[in-house]
């Protein structure tokens, strides 16, 4: 079973229990579990209220629009009616321009008929020729001039707008299909208050007929106040606008009425309707309560089939969880017996490695004859083959536990590949092949990422395709690409003339245990994990990864990833002094804690063949007990050693004081757990050697380890001062008054060490600090306490906590070796 996907599982369940169950527990909070608990409850009922206001709406808008339909084709048949009625007249054959008299004899029959006409007016384009309501010969003014311009500019029949308490009703005569005259007759719209106030006023509705202009042309309540007066300024921009549908407006008589307003055909009036609140309330509460009812029940039941499925999933889940957090357990011991697992066999399994590569590699620079060296180069191979292997199968395991962690520094990428050519020219070179590097374009040399992971990429592709190319050219090229500001795109191709792979096998490449095919595996052997390792850490790096190929002509691998833009470090003072070299008398001293008799053996060899002198114990507390009672220059300590291990033995050491802090300390192990190397860098120890090692990979690190100490100064007192500052701090202040601020500066010093935050918790603290000492070490003169500040400064800000643990032990190492020069330092 797999660790990852059940923690995740695990978690995601108890996460979504956790603050509902903690709300539950905590006192206090019974009134917000009420409150959150009601919050469905009162958003259902909204919902509801909401739900029910808009039926009622659509109900009202539905029979609002009936009654407004009605009515209008009522008021539309009413005046259809009466342009038939003119219409029939003015086709009257009496009409004749030379002799109205029997025209208008007609006109008063027809007139006598209709009490709601309250006139009959002819006229031609220039005058009134005849008005009923007028003796003969009179001739008035035009009636209403709007209306009568439009039968004349249109020939269509038209209706006016109220003037006078009266209205228009006019149409066209045609003669020779040309209007000759306009008959029309004036009406009282009384007849029009009638039809409103039958039709309404039962209901409690309010309606009115409004003209063009915008006049209320009649009414069905209080017809004789409002008529010939102006709408509502709500019902006048709803003409305007040309809005139509149902909205809350406020009627001529003060009343908040729904209302809504609708164009009559081609007369241009409009009819508007509005049903008083309190009407429309009273119409429809009968249906808002049983809305309102259904509602309620339908909330009850959903309530109860909410209890029930929650009651049932909570069940579910407690099971569920049960059986998670089970095999979580489960999972974890079988993560941490794999882990152990795999650490015990790193070690078992790299100790007896570390003989064979060691005595083979020596047995390579003894007199040996031809034959004899080409034995010992296979044996050299198949241990290096097998070293790869041991490396990919723990690579593998860790990149499926996540157990790989990414380092981010400043590097050269230059110096990265150059190194990478270097690693793989041997094998170049022993079978013929061209190594060369291609185009490098990009400006940035220095990147801030994992150069160690990066190179293992590079790595893999360069020895795959030496592995697979017999003759031709291996091509390292490198691109850069800018995504942003101070970040790039660095794109790493490795390119070949080698098998190629066929494009059936191509999708196996990046599985684990995969190669292209069994003859391949068969041939070139191999464990099919290095590509697989490769994607996952260039995944990690949030880059990609891929290939082209085809078979017999060559391959290109290739990978991206997104860098910051780095910056070349400034070498300090103290790094750049040039220190004398190795010993010029008797060579340095070393102490080997080592509980293998064969590593022991080839260590001492290897050591001793380069002019050192080794000591030797077999365990850690030996190791505690020789490093007391002799001077030694370097410790290179095993981890798992009997009766003390490597770390528990480190701790004791520094534990000691004095100089004993100072002395470098390396671990030399069989494990590559990353856990493992944390646990010894916390301890104290400077660096970590993987076995099995070659002899110029050791030698390289005790020549390194030692130079750094001679550069530093191996003795513990005094600690280096900077004499210039020294000297001129005594010419400004005198021997006197130095020699007090040295007092107070080391008062503070051994209270700031006192106080000094833990490393395992705050680093912003640690930081803060640690910056307080670079400026008062450094008034004084004393360098390496500025350095080993500034070196935690910048620990605290790469976040990694082994750095961090091991620069703090540097730092009060530091401290405590300045504080026993209390005194000492006096101007000669």
């Amino acid at each position: 079973m797999t660790l990852q996907p059940l923690a995740s599982e695990t978690l995601r369940i108890q996460n979504g229990f956790r603050p509902l169950w903690s709300m539950l527990k905590a006192k206090g909070c019974r009134r917000r579990w009420l409150s959150l608990a009601l919050l469905p409850l009162a958003a259902y009922v909204l919902l509801l209220l909401a739900a029910v206001s808009y039926v009622q709406s659509q109900m009202l808008h539905e029979r609002l629009n009936d009654q407004l339909e009605k009515v209008s084709d009522s008021v539309q048949q009413i005046l259809a009616q009466e342009i038939a009625y003119l219409s029939g007249i003015a086709i009257s054959k009496t009409l004749d321009a030379a002799d109205l008299d029997g025209f208008r004899v007609a006109a008063e029959l027809a007139w006598r008929e209709r009490p709601a006409v309250y006139t009959i007016v002819l006229n031609d384009e220039d005058q009134q020729l005849l008005n009923l309501r007028l003796g003969k010969g009179r001739k008035p003014p035009i009636w209403e001039a709007d209306s009568l311009k439009r039968v004349w500019a249109t020939g269509k029949p038209a209706v006016g707008d109220l003037v006078n308490g009266m209205f228009a009703v006019r149409v066209p005569v045609l003669r020779d299909g040309k209007v000759r005259y306009v008959l029309s007759e004036i009406l009282d719209p009384q007849m029009f208050n009638n039809l409103l106030h039958a039709e309404f006023s039962a209901k409690g509705w309010i309606a009115a007929l409004i003209d063009r202009r915008l006049t209320i042309l009649a009414r069905s309540e209080n017809a004789e106040r409002f008529v010939g007066l102006s709408p509502t300024s709500d019902i006048v921009r709803n003409i305007r606008t040309g809005r139509t549908g149902l909205e809350k407006v406020i009627t001529k008589d003060g009343i908040p009425s729904y209302g809504a307003v609708v164009p009559l055909g081609g007369s241009g009036w409009y009819l508007g309707i509005g049903i008083p609140e309190s009407v429309a309330e009273a119409s429809y509460q009968s249906t808002r309560w049983l809305l309102i009812g259904g509602g309620g029940a339908l909330l009850v039941v959903m309530i109860a089939f909410g209890l029930w499925i929650g009651w049932r999933s909570v069940g579910m889940l407690e099971d569920k969880t049960e059986v998670l957090s089970a095999n979580l357990v489960n999972a974890h011991r079988e993560s941490d017996e794999k882990s152990t697992f795999l650490a015990v066999m790193s070690h078992e399994l790299r100790t007896p490695l570390t003989g064979i590569i060691g005595f083979s590699e020596l047995l390579t620079n003894s007199g040996l004859d031809e034959q004899q060296k080409e034995w010992v180069l296979h044996q050299r191979i198949a241990g290096r083959h097998l070293m790869a292997i041991i490396n990919d199968i723990l690579d593998y395991s860790k990149a499926q536990a996540g157990g790989i962690r990414l380092e981010v520094i400043d590097f050269d990428v230059v110096a990265m590949l150059e190194e990478a050519m270097a690693l793989s020219r041997p094998m170049a070179d022993a079978k013929d092949l061209a190594l060369v590097i291609g185009e490098t374009s990009g400006t940035a040399r220095w990147l801030q990422g994992d150069p160690t992971r990066l190179q293992q990429v590079v790595n893999n592709f360069l020895s795959n395709a030496l592995k697979f190319t017999a003759k031709g050219e291996v091509r390292l090229s490198m691109g850069q690409e800018s995504i942003g500001e101070s970040r790039i795109l660095l794109k790493i191709t490795v390119q070949d003339t080698g098998i190629g792979v066929p494009a059936d096998q191509q999708g196996r490449l990046f599985k684990r245990f995969n190669q292209a095919n069994s003859a391949v595996a068969r041939e070139y052997g191999g464990t099919g994990l290095g590509l697989s390792i490769c994607k996952s850490l260039v995944e990690l790096m949030g880059g990609t990864i891929g290939f082209e190929s085809v078979a017999g002509q060559g391959s290109a691998f290739w990978f991206s990833v997104p860098l910051a833009v780095g910056s070349e470090p400034v070498k300090n003072m103290v790094e750049t002094v040039d220190c004398a070299p190795a010993d010029s008398g008797p060579r340095a001293r070393i102490l080997l804690v080592e509980d293998s008799r064969v590593n022991q053996f080839l260590t001492r060899t290897i050591l001793e063949r380069d002019g050192y002198r080794v000591a030797l114990a077999a365990d850690g507390a030996e190791a505690v007990d020789k490093i007391q009672r002799d001077r030694f220059d370097l410790v290179l300590m095993d981890v798992h050693l009997p009766v003390l291990d490597g770390v528990g033995a480190t701790r004791a050491i520094r534990a000691l004081g004095d100089g004993y802090a100072r002395i470098p300390i390396w671990a030399l192990t069989g494990s590559v757990v990353e856990e493992d190397i944390r646990n010894c860098l916390s301890a104290g120890m400077d660096g970590h050697l993987a076995k099995p090692f070659l002899p110029k990979d050791l030698l390289s690190i005790v020549k390194r380890s030692l130079e750094q100490r001679r550069s530093s100064g191996a003795a513990p007192n005094p600690p280096t001062l900077d004499p210039e500052m020294y000297r001129a701090m005594v010419s400004s202040l005198g021997q006197e008054k130095m020699d007090e601020l040295q007092a107070v500066f080391f008062d503070w010093l051994r209270s700031a060490k006192a106080e000094f935050p833990d490393p395992r918790t705050d680093w912003n603290a640690l930081h803060e600090e640690a910056h307080r000492f670079i400026g008062s070490a450094g008034m004084f003169g004393y360098f390496r306490i500025v350095e080993a500040a500034r070196e935690l400064c910048q620990a605290c800000q790469s976040l990694d906590s082994a750095r961090v643990e091991r620069s703090h032990a540097r730092l009060l190492a530091e401290v405590d070796a300045a504080c026993e020069t209390q005194g000492t330092m006096r101007m000669s």
